[in-house]
Parts: structure tokens; sequence; C-alpha cells
């Protein structure tokens, strides 16, 4: 090769190089705070801190809308025919329904399972409040929403009537608490 050759070739490299580090540095070196590397970063799911908007099927096939339940002091729980605690909690439910309805309160159930062993469940154990069927893909969104991002059974919120939440968690939902989070909710007889 000619001196002149081989200069003109060293030349087109260095320039090539020069060229490949400029557009390596532009794509990959502003990388850092593109919207493509955020979204690899996982971020917290906003948790509802109110009663949101839903709809679900009841175990009858009829669509109900949760701001029917809006004015009333509300336990939404989620529960499944094979949860042992789930089981153990509803008689509770049940008396309590019975109880206090009258005064505000209304359970709700979003039964995580299969159709007929819901209402199968629902017609022996005589349960005395609405219970919607949780089949649906947005109930583990709203599971999340509400702050159960494993969908851990049995989950139960308390909403006071203005709905806002005043209690949520996961495993049974005792009487004693039940009646401790709403006491000053409940109108007094006198």
């Amino acid at each position: 090769m000619k001196p002149k050759s081989l200069f003109l070739f060293i030349l087109i490299i260095f320039a090539g190089l020069v060229i490949t580090l400029l557009v390596y540095q532009k794509l990959f070196k502003s990388k850092k705070n593109s919207t493509y590397s955020e979204s690899l970063i996982p971020q917290p799911i906003q948790t509802y801190s109110k009663l949101p908007k839903f709809d679900l099927l009841d175990i009858n096939g009829k669509l109900q809308a949760s701001n029917q339940w809006e004015g009333k002091i509300l336990i939404l729980n989620f529960w499944a025919t094979w949860c042992g605690p789930c089981l153990r909690e509803i008689p509770e439910f049940i008396q309590l329904q019975e109880e206090l309805h009258s005064q505000g309160l209304q359970f709700v159930g979003i039964a995580i399972d299969e159709h007929e062993k819901v209402r199968n469940f629902a017609t022996k154990t005589k349960i005395n409040y609405p219970i919607l069927l949780g089949d649906d893909p947005q109930v583990l969104r709203l599971l999340a929403r509400l702050g159960n991002r494993f969908g851990a059974l049995p989950f139960s919120i308390i909403f006071a009537p203005d709905g806002v939440i005043i209690h949520r968690g996961v495993g049974e939902l005792t009487v004693d608490t039940i009646r401790t989070k709403i006491a000053a909710l409940i109108p007094t007889s006198k």
C-alpha cells in the first residue's frame, strides 16, 4: 500500500471510530434518564383511600355497581370456598349483617372462586348479603389497588359512609375488630 493510501485508510478508520463513539454516547449514555430505563424500575401501585367505582356480576348473573353502597358502612370481603379462614368468618358476617343492617352496615362478599361452588356455598350457608363473582381480571387489579398486592385471602376493607377506608387487612376479620372500627359510625339508641 502506498503511503498516501495508507494515510487515507487510517484517516477513514479514525473518523469511523470517532463517529461510532459519538453515536454510542448519544444513544446509550443518555438512556439513564429515558422513559425506557425508567420503565424497567418497578413502580409502586397507587392504593385507593376511598371506595373505588367497579361493576361485578353477582351470583345470579346481575351486574352490581359499587356506588349503590355509598352512604353505608361497607365491609368488602374477598374470599373463596377453599379458604378455611374465609369460611370461619362468614357466619359472623351473616350475624352482624342481620344485627346492624338497619343501622347502615352492609357486607359485600367478592368470591375469588368458581361460580357454581360459590352459588352452592352461599345458598347452603344462607348468606344474607350480596356475593359478587371475582373471576374478572379487574378484581386482581382492584385487590392490589385496595392494598393487597399478592391476592391473599381473606382480605377485608371497611369503608365509612363517606367512602373513606377506615380498616384494611389480610386474615380473619373478627367481630371485635369490626365493632371497634365502626363504633363511632353506628347511631346510638337513646
